[in-house]
């Protein structure tokens, strides 16, 4: 029988975990046992998350694997194809900083905040599908071919409203050349 999906709030989830069976129950058992629908033996997938900002996201929530693959391509492309973890780290949070919850900012108990630990297998996945280069320097993350053309078609999906600028952003008191000012009257 194919899968439907359906929202719950918290509330209601929170009441179907006091039900379930720990490690045993997903949602759709402890529905079915309650609606008294016989128990089916395939295990349903999880819902996919949305991908959203942080102030949408609750505070356990943190940013998917997949949201790290596009900053982590866009920092190796913008330094020339290689660069070295902490430079791409620091270009990460910058462009993913606004959307990282308190979660994703929890340190970890090697004291390493979350994200940078979930971007780190980003770029495991990233080697895996050929996206990034094997036998690099150490510390080394390097752009392969088929990473180049995947950054080039994730920016084309993205559209102009996300793709990134092509000039930094001025800093809070800078200005770009030729603008002014503003003058307190």
């Amino acid at each position: 029988m194919p899968a439907s999906w359906i929202q719950i709030d918290e509330e209601a989830l929170a009441a179907i975990a006091e039900v379930a069976a720990p490690f045993v129950d997903c949602p759709n058992d402890v529905i079915r046992r309650l609606l008294d629908l016989p128990r089916t033996g395939a295990r349903l997938a999880p819902a996919p998350r949305a991908t959203t900002p942080a102030a949408g996201r609750g505070s356990g929530e943190f940013l998917r694997e997949a949201d790290f693959e596009l900053p982590i391509l866009r920092a190796l492309a913008s330094h020339g194809g290689k660069a070295s973890r902490p430079v791409v780290m620091e270009a990460i949070e910058a462009d993913l900083g606004p959307r990282l919850s308190e979660s994703d900012r929890e340190p970890m108990k090697n004291g390493e905040e979350r994200w940078r630990n979930r971007a780190s297998f980003c770029r495991r996945r990233l080697l895996a599908a050929g996206r990034l280069r094997y036998g690099s320097r150490r510390g080394t993350w390097e752009l392969s071919e088929e990473g180049a053309e995947r950054l080039r078609r994730l920016e084309a999906e993205a559209g102009p409203d996300l793709q990134q600028e092509e000039e930094p952003r001025p800093q809070a008191g800078e200005g770009r050349q030729g603008d002014q000012p503003e003058r307190e009257e």
